[in-house]
């Protein structure tokens, strides 16, 4: 009889889909991302930086590959024009992808860093700070470097100048 009860039928678990939305949680800067990473599939280059109020389709988020050419775009539409609130807007947007795809690189740092120095040359002391805050809080928690002597030197500016 024991031998019996052991030998149960297999109940095959069926796996239900769920579709649950994605959670999205405040990160501390306003920004709202989920807590699942989305893995992008946009290929463009351009686009326009919007407020998160829920999770972003993953074919209006840019992979990382697509994100060096946005970087690089905006590098050379900043040389070029100098127009900062569309370097502003594009690279707030690069970093929102980067931000919903939970990516943390040498990339990342190197998108804060450009930000941080286009924000310097513009005279946006606001958003210089909030740059240098969230490249310095990814190198301390991830342990990537970037251009650490270059912006120890931007916080002693930054020390010297008046709060706003």
């Amino acid at each position: 009889q024991q031998a019996a009860a052991n030998k149960r039928p297999f109940k095959r678990q069926r796996h239900k889909q769920h579709h649950n939305k994605a959670k999205l949680i405040e990160r501390g800067d306003g920004v709202w991302v989920g807590s699942d990473p989305i893995i992008g599939t946009s290929t463009s280059i351009e686009k326009s930086y919007f407020r998160l109020t829920k999770a972003p389709d993953p074919a209006t988020v840019r992979p990382v590959s697509v994100l060096k050419k946005s970087l690089k775009s905006v590098k050379n539409h900043w040389i070029q024009h100098e127009d900062y609130e569309y370097a502003k807007d594009q690279l707030r947007s690069i970093r929102q992808d980067l931000t919903v795809q939970h990516i943390r690189s040498k990339f990342v740092l190197k998108v804060y860093e450009t930000h941080a120095r286009i924000a310097m040359e513009a005279d946006d002391i606001e958003e210089l700070r909030v740059c240098m805050g969230r490249r310095d809080n990814i190198r301390d928690e991830y342990g990537i470097s970037g251009c650490e002597q270059e912006f120890a030197g931007y916080r002693v500016l930054l020390h010297v100048l008046p709060q706003e």
